[in-house]
């Protein structure tokens, strides 16, 4: 991985990798945020395997980026939001490898970068609260199958992400956001909750 803004001779030739924006903690804000720094992750495969090649950070309102900046941000976490990034993108990326210049779409860009274990941690914390979110919202509205709203929202949302998404993943999401603090109810727990007040 070539050193922070410095990019290597095999870099990617993608001109259009996402990036991210940083909170003030130092680690992924909301797509949507206007904050002043933002990471920009490239990637290019080599051996077969997908590795991040060059990590640029950058001041979005036009100054200087610090090395005490530099020091605050979260890599790891925002390596990790980039990978997931790009593939709920869905489209194709154009990347340098060891003998050629490949196509590969988002879904295999991140089969390739994924851990090679059964171990989901790779997803960012966003990801996680995304699954609260939806979760939480069906239980408000007593839905009863809320495992089945989180899968077919974020199939909706992520469609050549989670096309063949399955309720066993996504009941693993759950239990990972439960962990992780994002749920404080359960469906069943809010349901019993509003009976509860309605009685009284």
């Amino acid at each position: 991985m070539a050193d922070r803004n410095n990019t290597p001779e095999n870099s990617s030739e993608q001109e259009d990798w996402p990036l991210i924006p940083i909170d003030e903690d130092g680690g992924e804000a909301p797509p949507s945020a206007d904050t002043e720094l933002a990471l920009r992750v490239e990637w290019t495969l080599t051996h077969g395997q997908l590795k991040p090649s060059s990590i640029t950070l950058v001041n979005t309102r036009g100054g200087a980026v610090t090395p005490e900046q530099w020091r605050h941000i979260k890599i790891g976490e925002l390596v990790q939001a980039s990978r997931y990034l790009l593939a709920a993108a869905g489209h194709l990326w154009q990347l340098s490898t060891d003998d050629a210049t490949a196509h590969l779409h988002a879904k295999q860009l991140i089969d390739l970068a994924e851990p090679k274990s059964t171990s989901r941690s790779g997803y960012p914390d966003a990801h996680y609260r995304e699954v609260a979110e939806i979760y939480s919202g069906a239980a408000r509205t007593q839905d009863t199958q809320p495992v089945k709203a989180v899968r077919r929202e974020m199939r909706q949302r992520y469609p050549n992400l989670y096309s063949q998404l399955k309720e066993t993943t996504v009941k693993g999401w759950i239990r990972t956001a439960k962990a992780k603090g994002y749920i404080a109810q359960t469906a069943r727990q809010q349901r019993a909750n509003d009976t509860k007040g309605t009685q009284q």
